[in-house]
């Protein structure tokens, strides 16, 4: 896990199947690029991801996992196990609502090993209760920096935050995924 920058949400990767907003088939290079950095150790995910991906059914994602299986990490470790205890406790009802999900997890994961989460949920920091706040709504409660369309916040550029959270569209822009030349 050397390389890792970045762990992907389950949504990042649906949004790649047909009818979907970033669908294969209209940004097949940026698929490539995304496939590429993944077998490559760049991007990652945990196990719960896979396990979210897989019970969709659909046979690209079964084939998908099984070929990428190395790069889906466990859910927790010896570094990860005692953060997400504090986040149950910093957060019960959101965890309550949420222990099921990938999403406890890869905070804590992004957290512990100080890597970008790259998910498609919409920051809700006025969410009227804590057991409805998303993925950029914790990350940033938690001390994260949120560069995403919906996050209207304002960061201090000259803090080093712990770690980030960004959307689909922010990893193509940094990762120069557009372009057809990084996957020959």
């Amino acid at each position: 896990m050397d390389n890792a920058k970045y762990i992907v949400d389950t949504n990042v990767y649906i949004r790649r199947s047909p009818q979907e907003e970033y669908e294969e088939e209209a940004f097949p290079i940026h698929w490539k690029n995304f496939d590429r950095l993944f077998k490559e150790g760049v991007i990652v995910s945990i196990d719960k991801v896979k396990e979210e991906l897989n019970n969709k059914g659909d046979a690209f994602f079964l084939e998908w996992t099984k070929e990428n299986e190395d790069n889906f990490y466990p859910n927790f470790d010896s570094e990860t196990t005692p953060y997400l205890r504090k986040l149950s406790t910093i957060f019960p009802g959101w965890y309550n609502q949420n222990k099921e999900k990938a999403d406890y997890f890869l905070i804590a994961f992004a957290k512990v090993k100080e890597l970008t989460l790259v998910t498609q949920e919409k920051m809700n920091i006025d969410a009227d209760k804590e057991k409805n706040y998303r993925i950029p709504t914790v990350c940033h409660k938690i001390g994260a920096k949120c560069t995403l369309k919906s996050c209207k916040l304002e960061y201090d550029e000259s803090i080093d935050y712990d770690f980030e959270c960004i959307d689909f569209v922010e990893l193509v822009k940094r990762e120069r995924l557009y372009n057809p030349n990084l996957f020959l």
